[in-house]
């Protein structure tokens, strides 16, 4: 057996080179990918959220004009106004396990109704009604954030021989977190 000498040339040399960089470019280029997926990731990301706070204040609004919570008086028809009234006594059929705690949507999580002005605080039962400044009408998670539109919130007051009083008040969502 004759023993072959390898030789490399010049022209070798740089083949070999230019093999090097072109794999350096694609690893580059791979990596650049990457980032520019990752910055596009986290935009979307922040889309779907903004979309997720948009849509907790159209549910807040189309809650606040149902049937169940709406304010209606024989004399007046107030859009975007909440009964109160209606509002605790959902609290309580929903608390004792009624047919209302599956009624809204599955993507909320929570719902509830904080009065603005005049400043009152504690959440609402029957006992300390009408001098609290909360009604939760469900809960079903306690890692929340919420959302929602500002409404009047109205009921029905028998002191001075009973008149509607309206205050300002919110209807907050809270929307089920993404996984």
């Amino acid at each position: 057996m004759k023993n072959l000498a390898v030789r490399y040339s010049k022209a070798q040399l740089k083949i070999q080179e230019m093999a090097f960089v072109i794999v350096a470019i694609i690893i580059f280029f791979f990596i650049a990918g990457i980032f520019v997926l990752n910055l596009w990731g986290t935009g979307l990301k922040k889309d779907v959220e903004m979309q997720r706070v948009e849509k907790a204040g159209e549910i807040a609004l189309k809650i606040a004009d149902s049937p169940e919570l709406s304010w209606s008086s024989s004399s007046s028809l107030c859009e975007n106004c909440i009964d109160l009234d209606k509002a605790l006594s959902m609290k309580e059929m929903i608390s004792q396990g009624s047919n209302y705690k599956d009624f809204w949507r599955s993507d909320i999580s929570a719902i509830r109704i904080v009065l603005i002005h005049p400043k009152k605080t504690g959440e609402c039962t029957k006992f300390n009604y009408p001098e609290c400044g909360t009604i939760t009408l469900f809960n079903k998670s306690e890692d929340f954030q919420y959302f929602g539109s500002y409404v009047s919130v109205c009921r029905y007051d028998e002191k001075k021989g009973g008149y509607f009083k309206c205050e300002l008040g919110k209807i907050e969502v809270s929307p089920r977190l993404l996984e």
